[in-house]
């Protein structure tokens, strides 16, 4: 144990552990947002979408009044999401518990972080009880063991992570919209044909479209591979620390466009002796499966489970991947369906049969040359992504010294063991704890 922290039941570093288990609400269209398990996912709480009555607020509130800053923890399906209140204004479903730190013990921004950890959320698993559905019982949860540092540092490790996390939202909301203006132009050019409206058309199997331009299938385009899960029972060759990054359809959903981490990896031997398609850098994928039109693109050599597509281009292909990647995003999957379940209709024929606009040269290469700007900006602050959640890393799970200048900072970045111009690099973003 580093000199000063202590390690506490976390019952008896709580002011407050408010739990609404064993009732349910009665819930309305409108009036006040209803914190539900499904709206706590990554650190936050994301937009409600239920709500109960304000006249029903204080008959249901009667356990405890949550405050800004509290930390709310899921307890199952899933076990182990936490995020902190910013808005009092709130009502508190099941599956939830609200948890508040004594002052001058235990600060909440610390006990959220703490609770995000690998360390933590290993100690929550370890209380973890069930069979389908995996859960943590109050009396189990009040025993889990907190390391704490002096009060003081609690707050300084909070700040620096509270930063990270802000840089990361700041990027994902800028990337939002540049994907955005990514698939206007898209929709602009190649689905009401706007620069094009004064051209000659012809007729052809996805209607009219610009004389010249050609309807070919991805499977003309593209050599598709499907990826490879090896039998689970084998856990050998699954890791979740290193080897060969394996894509789920999850992963792709925490990605967004670019994809540089992965919750699982394959060994190199699981990928020779399975036979497991290894994915190239800069190579677009699908989910085809169960969550159908998740697209990403691969940042390095990948592979996958068998839910997912990867497109490798052909020779004489002139879809580049910027392209590619709209289309799959802005296609309508239901289209593909009939009469089946979407999750179900389409498998990989289907995905190989499905028919692309395939324009002139000259317009796909103008149309690259204005978005590939744009795809830039997106990658480019996304590539810090994993270099700013290893600093966090660094932070949530390694026991840190105390946190009081500039150089504790840099030695923190150390545990990362990332190069000097990307310490340097980083560092600029802690200027305001100077």
């Amino acid at each position: 144990m580093i000199k000063d922290w202590l390690t506490y039941r976390l019952e008896d570093c709580l002011e407050a552990l408010i739990d609404y288990r064993g009732k349910t609400p009665k819930k309305t269209l409108s009036g006040i947002p209803l914190i539900t398990a499904k709206i706590v996912k990554d650190g936050r709480i994301q937009t409600p979408t239920e709500f109960i009555a304000d006249s029903n607020y204080e008959g249901w509130m009667t356990r405890g009044l949550p405050k800004v800053g509290d930390v709310v923890l899921t307890t199952e399906a899933p076990l182990g999401e936490v995020a902190q209140i910013s808005d009092p204004n709130i009502a508190l479903a099941q599956r939830i518990v609200t948890l508040r730190g004594k002052t001058g013990m235990l600060y909440n921004g610390y006990l959220k972080y703490f609770l995000l950890s690998n360390l933590g959320q290993s100690r929550l698993i370890q209380r973890q009880s069930g069979t389908t559905v995996f859960g943590i019982k109050q009396s189990e949860l009040r025993k889990v063991q907190i390391d704490c540092p002096p009060y003081s540092e609690q707050k300084a490790i909070a700040s620096i992570l509270s930063a990270l996390d802000d840089k990361i939202e700041l990027n994902l909301q800028m990337n939002k919209t540049l994907e955005e203006m990514a698939m206007a132009l898209y929709k602009h050019w190649f689905v009401d044909f706007g620069p094009f409206r004064d051209g000659e058309f012809v007729s052809s199997d996805l209607g009219e479209i610009p004389k010249g331009w050609e309807v070919k299938t991805l499977g003309e385009e593209f050599k598709i591979t499907i990826g490879r899960t090896p039998p689970r029972i084998e856990k050998e060759w699954f890791s979740t620390e290193s080897g060969i990054k394996w894509i789920s359809i999850k992963d792709m959903g925490n990605a967004g466009i670019y994809i540089f981490k992965t919750s699982e990896y394959l060994t190199k031997e699981a990928v020779l002796q399975k036979n497991v398609p290894v994915i190239s850098a800069d190579t677009v994928v699908l989910s085809f499966k169960l969550t159908v039109g998740r697209v990403s693109i691969s940042t390095e050599e990948m592979v996958s489970n068998e839910a997912i597509a990867h497109f490798n281009k052909k020779e004489g292909t002139r879809l580049g991947n910027e392209f590619l990647l709209l289309f799959l995003k802005a296609f309508d999957y239901n289209s593909l369906a009939s009469t089946s379940s979407i999750a179900t209709a389409v498998n990989s024929q289907t995905v190989k049969g499905m028919k692309v606009l395939v324009p002139v040269q000259n317009v796909l290469k103008s149309f690259e040359e204005k978005v590939s700007s744009l795809f830039h900006l997106i990658h480019s602050p996304l590539k810090e992504h994993p270099l700013l959640l290893r600093v966090a890393l660094s932070f949530r799970s390694v026991k840190v010294p105390p946190i009081r200048q500039k150089n504790r900072i840099l030695l923190n970045v150390f545990y990362c063991k990332l190069s000097k111009d990307t310490i340097l690099e980083i560092l600029r973003y802690f200027e305001m704890f100077q």
